[in-house]
């Protein structure tokens, strides 16, 4: 029992004078340490679907015409935008509109505007305030999540998040708010 106690005093001591011969570290290396921290933060923050090169995840959602679109619906080989909004912001009103005005553009890609399943009731009413008529038009859907898919997409920095998916069906670019559209078709055609 007595060298059980002399081995553990021997130990804490060991330890602590170890601990004090320790270089304190300048400010200059502090600083960088804590930046190198930060990034490292925010990066392991981010969800894996939402960095680029992610694969289109798989997903269905209930449109505005009451009609399930699944992940596997969209045109083969072609584009898919996804821009996930709230119908009652006005971003994410004005980016619809912006991609309905510029539709001959997106001819070979697929958008989907996707919301929460609690808000699929307001889909008409947002159509309507923003004065878009989906009546004959395949290749813009709006619609409501279907399959809970939002919950690992949503970064929560800002709405409409839109996210610009290749041929390939790989994640190219994420925006968050102000999109141009020049932009989103450089990327879907990467």
């Amino acid at each position: 029992m007595k060298l059980l106690f002399l081995c553990l005093l021997s130990c804490i001591s060991l330890v602590s004078f170890s601990q004090k011969k320790k270089k304190r570290l300048s400010l200059e290396e502090q600083v960088a340490i804590a930046k190198i921290q930060e990034q490292e933060a925010k990066k392991n923050a981010q969800k894996p679907l939402t960095l680029e090169g992610a694969r289109l995840p798989k997903f269905n959602v209930l449109s505005s015409k009451e009609q399930l679109f699944f992940d596997t619906s969209a045109a083969p080989n072609k584009p898919l935008i996804m821009a996930l909004f709230n119908p009652g912001c006005d971003h994410c009103m004005k980016t619809l509109q912006d991609f309905y005005k510029n539709l001959p553009r997106f001819a070979d890609a697929t958008i989907v505007f996707v919301t929460g399943n609690n808000l699929w009731g307001e889909l008409k009413n947002f159509l309507d305030l923003a004065k878009v008529n989906l009546d004959g038009i395949q290749n813009l859907i709006v619609s409501a999540d279907h399959s809970d898919v939002l919950k690992d997409l949503f970064e929560y920095n800002g709405i409409p998040q839109v996210m610009v998916y290749n041929r390939e069906k790989i994640l190219q670019k994420v925006y968050y708010k102000d999109i141009y559209m020049d932009s989103v078709i450089l990327y879907m055609n990467k």
